[in-house]
């Protein structure tokens, strides 16, 4: 039986997926009207601005990625859990093969259903097949690769990344300060050299990779889709292949251990 891979990698990974995150939301803003394909803190503020003004149609406009994304992960979900109950160990195949399929449907339907001036000049259709493929998409990826270790964690938005990396600092120099207080210089030296194997402070560091991954994504993608347009999601498609590949030799989130305990027989059964 193949050994899942290993927490170091998985965070490794996990960083690989942010930027497929940012990079697919990049694009998906240029091409889909400005709609976000991960990010629903701004689709879900957007939104909020349309029903305070009224404005009907563009209310379906920013609630439709948002369900779609819910979409995704209710189905990333049922698969998890499916995964679970048949002992599928690598059940991360199925998910990223279906986010890799969504992306290969978007780069095929676009260039055929988008018009040289963009999304704008097309039916309203348009628009409701489209989005869906990249907002199930990352939906999917949501769900597939969320835990590192014992740390809760998302690949396709950043404040919550963002928030437990400033509780992570925060509780790290709040070791720091109570390790070398009042102790000698030798001994606050002493302290800075173990501080990598302070948890808060390895932790912190994903999180900050994971932020700094999803720029490093949105940025690749803003200049890869003024290049080669809607097929730059290519990228994003390759990366996905290659975790696919990855998850049938280590696999990459193989359902848990549960730990069957036995029953004590009570008084009354016993004997």
């Amino acid at each position: 039986m193949p050994r899942p891979v290993p927490a170091t990698v998985k965070g490794w990974l996990a960083i690989a997926l942010t930027w497929n995150a940012g990079f697919v939301d990049a694009v998906g803003y240029l091409i889909l009207l400005h709609i976000y394909t991960a990010h629903m803190s701004g689709n879900s503020v957007a939104l909020g601005i349309q029903i305070a003004d009224v404005n009907g149609y563009t209310i379906f406009e920013k609630c439709w990625p948002i369900v779609t994304f819910v979409v995704g992960l209710i189905l990333c979900s049922l698969i998890n859990a499916a995964g679970e109950r048949r002992h599928l160990r690598k059940v991360s195949s199925i998910t990223l093969g279906l986010e890799a399929l969504l992306l290969a449907a978007f780069m095929a339907l676009t260039p055929l259903l988008v018009g040289p001036r963009g999304l704008k000049t097309q039916p309203f259709y348009i628009f409701l097949l489209l989005v869906p493929l990249l907002t199930l998409a990352m939906g999917l990826q949501t769900s597939t690769l969320n835990r590192v270790g014992g740390l809760t964690l998302y690949t396709t938005y950043v404040t919550g990344t963002l928030a437990k990396f400033a509780d992570g600092i925060a509780e790290y120099l709040t070791w720091v300060y109570e390790k070398t207080r009042g102790r000698s210089r030798h001994r606050k030296l002493q302290v800075v050299r173990v501080s990598t194997r302070q948890k808060a402070l390895r932790e912190s560091s994903l999180m900050a990779g994971l932020w700094l991954g999803y720029i490093a994504g949105a940025v690749s993608g803003t200049l890869v889709r003024r290049m080669w347009r809607s097929t730059a999601l290519v990228l994003p498609f390759v990366l996905l292949i290659f975790l696919i590949i990855v998850d049938q030799y280590r696999p990459i989130a193989p359902p848990s251990q549960k730990v069957q305990k036995k029953e004590t027989p009570s008084p009354e059964t016993a004997g």
